[in-house]
């Protein structure tokens, strides 16, 4: 039985969703017969970049197709042997296989080569970034000087690993992942061509476990309707077959950061891994995330820049920038920009995210406990604080008042000398001098 994907794979391009900013500009080009030497198709996998390259491949070199039409015969000896992937002129290649530069050196041999029948001789190199130094000097020439009637196209899930030389020397398409409601209308298609009928809750989920990618969905719907002979597929049937959506678990992993839940994040960890999830883009996905809630936070009008943003991730967005401060929401990102690095190092691979969820609940708690003021010191700096003061006045009252003294010496008659004593000698109290001075009058 042959694979939906395969199955379904666009033969016109009425049939491409989810990419119609980039059909209507290569549309336009073929129509107008402005045909770059070059071009470069990124973007993640399964978006349909190899898909659009032969379908691209197949409309120049259709035998049958006016100039003013669009769409590829498809019943011409071109088209035909396109579609059975045997036609010589239409070269893939694998550039993880196809590194050295022996391979490009040979590829450029046979570029030199007129097309046979065709108009074009068309390369489709994929993941194109596995090309090595030499291999991309040695392209550089063909590029730099190309052959006639030969188009390059590359395609890459890394377009920063291509070189700057060969970037400027090719037109750039960056394919966007689809939407889940243009998944879902491609699903809806190949269910509608099956004659199968299948509940939209079902849809919806293959929608999310398939993470903007076209063909992971394709894929998991073909598990689906090969598990029952059934027209009629409800949901409870293929349950099993259905994982919880990566979406489900990082809208609950958020949650559990906001709590500051580490229980349940530690066990989201364990059904990730079971799950076999990409801890390196569930981290990524977590970061632009919170990203989003840092920027809507200050700049509400946002989003309408994310229209492919589903309604329960806007909705989740919305109210956490409600209920989160800046300082939590910083130190959440740089965490995880740290967590994503560290998982290139570490040979634990989700031990950088178990670690950095508990130190961030841990770094919370030790702030509210160096914030917190104790009762008994609060007590004991106010009983020190008037202790102080009284001691500062008893200092003061202690403290002789000289020239009160003097003008009291004078008055009773006590010479220069006590007066002298009695600045010298704080403690010898005014009274005792008087007393002393007359003491047999007083006495008598």
């Amino acid at each position: 039985m042959q694979t939906l994907y395969r199955k379904y794979r666009p033969q016109l391009w009425k049939e491409v969703f989810g990419q119609d900013v980039i059909k209507n500009v290569l549309e336009n080009q073929i129509l107008n017969g402005k045909i770059s030497h070059a071009y470069i198709f990124a973007g993640s996998r399964g978006v349909g970049k190899t898909t659009v390259a032969r379908l691209f491949a197949k409309t120049l070199n259709c035998q049958n197709r006016a100039k003013n039409e669009i769409e590829p015969c498809n019943k011409c000896e071109s088209c035909i042997a396109i579609n059975s992937s045997s036609d010589l002129n239409i070269i893939e290649i694998d550039a993880a296989s196809y590194t050295g530069v022996d391979n490009v050196r040979e590829l450029r041999n046979i570029a030199k080569i007129p097309p046979e029948k065709n108009k074009y001789k068309i390369f489709i190199i994929d993941e194109a970034q596995m090309l090595s130094k030499a291999a991309f000097n040695a392209l550089l020439k063909i590029l730099e000087e190309p052959p006639e009637r030969v188009i390059f196209i590359l395609a890459t899930t890394e377009i920063n690993k291509i070189p700057d030389t060969i970037l400027s020397r090719c037109q750039i398409f960056k394919f966007k992942k689809p939407s889940k409601k243009e998944i879902i209308e491609a699903l809806k298609y190949i269910v509608k061509n099956e004659k199968v009928n299948i509940d939209d809750k079902i849809l919806d989920d293959i929608a999310n476990e398939a993470h903007g990618a076209f063909r992971d969905a394709e894929t998991l719907l073909g598990q689906i309707l090969s598990s029952t002979d059934e027209s009629d597929i409800k949901e409870e049937k293929v349950k099993e077959l259905i994982n919880e959506s990566d979406i489900d678990i990082m809208l609950a992993f958020i949650s559990n950061i906001i709590s500051k839940n580490v229980k349940d994040n530690l066990d989201l960890i364990e059904k990730i891994k079971d799950l076999n999830i990409s801890f390196e883009d569930f981290t990524l996905d977590l970061i632009e995330f919170f990203r989003k809630i840092l920027v809507y936070k200050y700049n509400q009008d946002v989003m309408e820049r994310w229209p492919n943003l589903e309604n329960d991730l806007k909705e989740k967005i919305i109210s956490l920038s409600k209920t989160i401060d800046f300082n939590y929401l910083d130190k959440i990102i740089r965490k995880l920009i740290d967590v994503r690095l560290d998982m290139a190092k570490s040979s634990i691979i989700e031990l950088p995210l178990q670690l950095a969820i508990i130190e961030l609940v841990e770094d919370e708690n030790n702030k509210k406990i160096d914030n917190k003021v104790n009762i008994d010191d609060i007590d004991e700096i106010l009983e020190n604080s008037t202790t102080d003061k009284k001691n500062e006045k008893k200092e003061k009252e202690e403290i002789p008042d000289l020239e009160k003294r003097e003008r009291l010496l004078q008055k009773f008659g006590i010479k220069k000398a006590d007066s002298k004593q009695v600045k010298e000698d704080g403690e010898t109290s005014v009274l005792d001098l008087i007393q002393e001075e007359f003491k047999n009058e007083i006495i008598n």
